[in-house]
């Protein structure tokens, strides 16, 4: 009989079921409570708090605006109290629906939590909508009470059981009773109850009442749960607890969830009555905030405002961005101007995910300290080989590589009057002296900057320019290339070097003497820019040691379980002044592990070095993949020791990753690509292998179903096609009888609108808007690429792209621009800009200069106006 379990027909490596058409998640399930359990989403919250966190007295949220907060023991008592207080003054029965319409304040988390708690439906709304919205909300949710301020009560209409007002001393008195009955318990409130009707702004018209219930809410809320306990488990230490300054608004999907988490991991909130964005720049400082949700424009804020050099904003450690895209542009920006903060580009529930513990940043820290810190707490075996210099034969031990490190820092100290802060220019082909010199120079606080020994004079020259170093590295073979320094220049060739790695006698704890911040620049490494010369990009001690952190955290997994983890050996292709290699051989020390490298790389030089040394692991580039895949050089040499792969630096064929997998059985072919996009409740990259894929946003969550659906035939499509993602899980919205039809099928599945396609990994790249697609002649082009584009041309502020009508092609793509101030950009140089970078049917063919670009308080583009706009010939009123 023919198998027909969709999971045992299932692809262990991609979750996609070809006879349903749908893909499961890959990761292992998350035990939910049996679903005919009751249990609000209230007391599912409170009693993980209550099992997890033992400190009442700290604070829960905070009113910036008024000054006002909360501990979490006040909290906690004024949700009973509330509770209490409806029940004995009010005959509201489950399901009754309230409606909710205040600015953001400390007494909305305990509305929330107590009409939960009672199996009241909470339906919070805009305080600035009108009149006629909010009585389209409230005949949408037939609300029988209402809880507002005294400024919105005039919005609201004779509801049955009246209207609440916050601001009120019979409010404040229904916080405070006492003698209260265990009341939360004896309300039987069960999991498929709605437990919010939440308003979401629809596409085509009025907004549009979501229905969620508590097992919504209670699937989301257990999957933050166990990262959170997994994530005090690996490190030893309880979960890391941030203080979030909530830019989204409390009545906001986001906000709404967000809430909810926060009580979960006995976080801290900040909450502003109305946004403004110095006041938030001021609260970061006041009360350290370490994270945040942000829209696109507030990145752009962060970005060009020289407001945020006013206030003190090293709390801060992450970002995460959603309810619209941003580019790539933009985000390089922000990342070089606060580049020890996580700028994650998210759906709704990255900013929840938690984070890896880091040094404090205000501790004095060196990269190369942080690396031998784990090294010495780790590694205790000196004699095992660090380097390798396959082209000369040349290697070090552990314990010779770090006593040369203290002698030649020791010697710089002595011979150089060096400052801090001071560049040192390192051009050298690999060797087993480089490593030495970064790690030496990192310790005392210099920063390193290496460039390509293979680079011009001219070249050279404008790197110099730009580090304005004091002091080079360079051999004897490169040495004609420096200018003149003012320390002058040593060779790491010449005998004059080699003493320095040899002193004697040396001042114990001189690494430590010096004190190197974790903001100080580390190193200087030169990127092509994609407009001319290379540039210089600044990296700083924090972020080498975030890095070095999660690599160690990683490795720390791998070995539980293990009596002692086995070093790798890994063979350098990537040359040292590379980003990547830079980083690279920091793991390799932290991790006490061997590198062996090339001067110059040959293919086959590589293949006898792998079998020579018992290279267990390389970076490699799609070429290099190829090489090995179609060179019958492969088979000259063995090859048994190879484990992996990590190929980067541009996408990888199917074929050649499959030829590769067939040729090489043994060895795991891992491709990274950019930027990890997550999005909440249905995907998540975690680790190294889903963070580093460019576009991608990760692999279904737990518990998750996906699929893609052909638009036009509502097919489901395999893996690599693009279409409709739909879901289905314990996080779908449960919708209303109205949104049913446009967003539920029969089954379950949530049409999200979103264009996507799951690559044959099981990952997930999201393309455009479904309703966005510009259908120029047979082809589809989605705005956000161009747009992209757009946001990387220096002279253009912000830019969107529409569909105008055009009687040969059906639509064109046109650009709305708005320029910086000063330029002159015209029409013809914009679509001469993007004609360089797209294919034919994705050129721009019309644009229009306006002010600004108008959108939606979440960053959204209202691309209807501009089309109603274009077709008007409005252009001027924009």
């Amino acid at each position: 009989m023919a198998e027909t379990d969709p999971k045992r027909l299932m692809d262990p490596k991609t979750g996609f079921c070809h006879q349903t058409g749908t893909y499961s998640s890959l990761r292992r399930p998350l035990p939910l409570p049996p679903i005919n359990q009751p249990l609000s989403v209230a007391e599912f919250c409170l009693s993980l708090f209550q099992r997890t966190s033992t400190d009442g007295s700290t604070t829960f949220v905070v009113n910036e605006t008024a000054g006002e907060s909360l501990s979490y023991s006040q909290f906690v008592s004024q949700v009973r109290s509330l509770a209490y207080s409806l029940q004995q003054r009010y005959s509201l029965s489950q399901n009754d629906v309230a409606f909710v319409v205040s600015p953001p304040s400390i007494h909305i988390p305990v509305v929330y939590f107590a009409l939960l708690s009672l199996g009241i439906i909470v339906s919070p709304s805009n305080p600035l909508s009108s009149n006629s919205e909010i009585a389209y909300q409230i005949q949408l949710s037939k609300s029988v009470i209402a809880f507002a301020t005294s400024k919105a009560f005039h919005k609201i209409p004779f509801l049955k059981h009246g209207t609440i007002l916050l601001d009120s001393p019979e409010f404040l008195s229904m916080l405070t009773e006492s003698n209260i009955d265990n009341i939360i318990k004896s309300v039987k409130v069960n999991q498929s109850d709605t437990a919010a009707i939440l308003y979401s702004s629809g596409t085509t018209g009025r907004v549009k009442g979501v229905m969620v219930t508590h097992r919504n809410l209670i699937g989301i809320l257990a999957i933050i749960h166990r990262y959170n306990m997994d994530q005090g488990k690996d490190n030893g230490m309880p979960p890391w607890r941030p203080v979030t300054f909530f830019t989204v608004p409390l009545f906001h999907a986001f906000g709404f969830f967000m809430l909810l988490g926060m009580v979960l991991s006995a976080s801290t909130v900040v909450l502003v009555e109305r946004f403004d964005f110095e006041e938030m720049l001021r609260a970061v400082e006041k009360y350290k905030v370490t994270a945040m949700p942000v829209s696109p424009p507030v990145v752009v804020a962060f970005v060009k405002s020289g407001l945020t050099k006013k206030y003190n904003l090293s709390s801060l450690q992450r970002l995460g961005c959603g309810g619209a895209s941003l580019g790539e542009e933009m985000a390089q920006r922000f990342r070089k101007k606060f580049p020890n903060v996580l700028l994650a580009q998210t759906g709704i529930y990255n900013c929840l995910t938690p984070t890896i513990p880091l040094p404090p940043i205000s501790q004095p820290l060196s990269a190369a300290e942080f690396c031998f810190s784990i090294f010495n707490s780790t590694f205790t075996d000196g004699a095992t080989t660090f380097s390798v210099n396959t082209t000369t034969g040349e290697a070090l031990s552990y314990s010779q590589f770090v006593s040369q490190v203290r002698s030649l820092a020791y010697s710089l100290q002595q011979r150089y009057s060096l400052s801090q802060h001071d560049v040192a220019f390192i051009l050298s082909p690999p060797s087993i002296h480089v490593p030495v010199v970064y790690f030496a120079l990192l310790s005392l606080g210099i920063v390193v900057s290496p460039a390509n020994p293979l680079s011009s004079k001219s070249e050279i020259a404008h790197q110099i320019q730009l580090s304005k170093p004091v002091l080079a590295f360079v051999t004897s073979e490169t040495s004609h290339k420096i200018p003149s320094l003012t320390h002058g220049t040593i060779l790491l060739d010449s005998p004059e070097f080699l003493s320095l790695l040899t002193q004697s006698n040396i001042v114990n704890g001189l690494t430590k003497s010096v004190k190197v911040n974790q903001s100080d620049t580390a190193a200087i490494l030169y990127s092509s820019g994609t407009t001319g010369r290379v540039k210089g990009v600044m990296i700083t001690h924090r972020n080498l040691i975030a890095m070095m952190a999660v690599i160690h955290h990683q490795n720390t997994n791998q070995g539980q379980g293990n009596e002692k983890r086995p070093r790798s050996v890994t063979f350098f292709t990537v040359p040292l002044f590379h980003v990547f290699g830079f980083f690279m051989l920091l793991a390799v020390v932290l991790l006490g592990n061997t590198v062996v490298l090339v001067e110059r790389f040959d293919f086959e030089e590589m293949l006898r070095a792998v079998e020579k040394y018992k290279v267990t692991g390389m970076p490699v580039s799609p070429p290099l993949a190829v090489a090995f895949v179609k060179s019958d050089l492969t088979k000259k040499y063995d090859l048994s020791s190879l484990q992996g792969l990590g190929c980067g630096g541009a996408p990888l064929g199917k074929d050649i990753a499959m030829r590769f997998n067939e040729k090489f059985p043994g060895v795991l072919l891992v491709q990274g690509y950019g930027l990890t996009e997550t999005s909440g409740g249905a995907t998540r990259a975690i680790g190294p292998e889903e963070a580093s894929r460019y576009g991608s946003v990760g692999r279904l969550a737990e518990n998750m179903e996906g699929k893609i659906v052909d638009p036009e035939t509502g097919e489901a499509l395999p893996p690599g096609q693009r279409g409709e993602l739909w879901l289905r899980g314990p996080t779908v919205m449960k919708g209303d009888e109205k949104a049913t039809a446009e967003t539920l099928d029969s089954e379950g599945w949530l049409k999200t609108g979103d264009i996507c396609y799951f690559d044959s990994e099981g990952f997930l790249y999201v393309v455009d808007r479904l309703k966005e697609l510009i259908k120029y002649k047979a082809y589809q082009v989605p705005p956000a690429e161009l747009e992209h584009l757009l946001h990387s041309h220096p002279e253009i502020v912000d830019a969107a792209v529409i569909p105008y009508p055009d009687e040969e092609a059906g639509q064109i793509p046109m650009a709305y621009v708005v320029r910086n101030p000063g330029s002159n950009i015209t029409q013809a140089q914009v679509m001469d800009f993007i004609a360089k970078q797209v294919a034919p049917y994705k050129k721009i063919r019309r644009v229009a200069f306006i002010n600004s670009i108008p959108k939606t308080p979440a960053g959204k583009i209202l691309r209807r106006e501009l089309i109603n706009h274009s077709l008007s010939n409005g252009l001027s009123k924009l």
